[in-house]
């Protein structure tokens, strides 16, 4: 009888040993099978408000296709598609819609900063905007839109005649639906760069600030540095900013935010020593950034540099007027995640695995133990082996 028990277990015991073989092999072979990741959704809809796409739009993930002149800038924002589009109203206006997408909100940003020219006026749409006519130039997550106007009139439709314009606060007023229709990035690609943030706000000239992920953007946007004392081989990012002052001239602020404070002492070394060489050898061009007034201060992993037609008071006080903050935050709605937010949401993912897997032994302990007492049951016996005088034992008496 004993022997009978302990091989019928024995049967179930592979039986099961087999079904959750199969079970694991089958599953292998479904996870190894390729899966089609899902099309990204377009980046300009088919209609926002009153406008509606006329024809099929022009599509690309090759920044050469985009903007062939400034595909290396592009490349450094970590360009990945754009679209055009023509957008027309029930009254014949004409909207040409063109959208260029990045990995996160640095790069709409910084591309952004790019391509507003100083002739802008800074406008209040989506993230960021500026305008000159009837163009318009904002951002919104990781979404770059340039949006051209052409008012079509009545004596136009029947013969030549210069267009209306139209002012920036109704085409603003327009271009709201089509900034809640925009692709929303996921996480913390929408949290927007705290570079901006460190820039002194006194002396600011309002949309001259140029933020550069690399040497090709920097220089093309005017930079006052040379871009090999920079770093952007390490990750150093850079802002560059106009400022004017009554008495004390105008000028450039650059800041500098490297990885590590140590990249940061470095950078700061290699630019006063680039300053001091070239003044040594007094072969100093005109327009460098030795020439004229300079200033150069570090401040954690921050360093900022005043250069231009600044007095050197006021280039030395707009340098050491920036301070590094850990805990700086922005007017963003993911918020600034700081050092306590992350270790809280590490702590809560070990409270949840522990949760997870205190779960799953209940339930397997559960599966295993009540299909043993169904196949009791099955076979005539108790549920429980308790009640049982079936067990194995060594009979060393023998």
């Amino acid at each position: 009888m004993l022997r009978l028990t302990a091989s019928r277990s024995a049967c179930l015991l592979s039986g099961a040993l087999l079904a959750f073989a199969a079970f694991s092999a089958s599953t292998a072979r479904a996870a190894k099978q390729p899966v089609a990741s899902p099309a990204p959704p377009p980046l300009l809809p088919a209609s926002f408000g009153q406008w509606r796409q006329s024809g099929k739009p022009i599509t690309s993930s090759d920044p050469r296709t985009a903007d062939a002149a400034n595909v290396a800038s592009l490349r450094e924002y970590g360009f990945q598609r754009f679209a055009s589009a023509i957008y027309k109203d029930p009254a014949g206006d004409t909207l040409s819609l063109r959208a260029d997408q990045f990995p996160d909100a640095t790069g709409a940003y910084g591309a952004f900063t790019f391509y507003r020219h100083p002739g802008m006026v800074p406008e209040i749409l989506g993230a960021g905007a500026a305008s000159a006519g009837d163009t318009i130039l904002f951002w919104q997550g990781n979404v770059l839109l340039n949006v051209q106007f052409a008012q079509q009139t009545d004596a136009q439709k029947s013969g030549p005649q210069s267009a209306k314009s139209i002012s920036s606060a109704e085409l603003r007023g327009q271009l709201q639906p089509l900034v809640a229709a925009l692709p929303k990035p996921s996480g913390n690609a929408g949290i927007f760069p705290p570079l901006p943030g460190y820039l002194p706000a006194d002396g600011l000239r309002k949309g001259s600030e140029r933020y550069s992920l690399g040497p090709a953007a920097y220089t093309a946007s005017g930079g006052s540095l040379p871009p090999a004392v920079v770093g952007f081989d390490m990750g150093t990012e850079a802002i560059t900013a106009q400022y004017s002052t009554r008495a004390g001239g105008n000028g450039t602020l650059t800041i500098l935010n490297c990885p590590t404070t140590q990249l940061a002492v470095n950078r700061l070394g290699d630019i006063v020593q680039k300053q001091a060489a070239e003044i040594a050898a007094a072969t100093a061009p005109s327009g460098a950034i030795w020439s004229g007034a300079f200033a150069a201060r570090r401040s954690g992993t921050l360093v900022s540099i005043a250069t231009g037609g600044f007095s050197p008071q006021v280039a030395q006080r707009l340098a050491e007027s920036v301070h590094y903050q850990a805990g700086v935050t922005w007017n963003h709605p993911q918020g600034y995640m700081s050092d306590a937010y992350r270790a809280a949401r590490l702590y809560l993912a070990i409270f949840a695995l522990i949760g997870i897997l205190g779960a799953a032994a209940v339930l397997l302990g559960l599966f295993l133990g009540g299909g043993r007492a169904l196949v009791r049951v099955w076979q005539g016996k108790p549920a429980s082996s308790m009640h049982d005088a079936e067990f194995i034992s060594l009979n060393l008496r023998d």
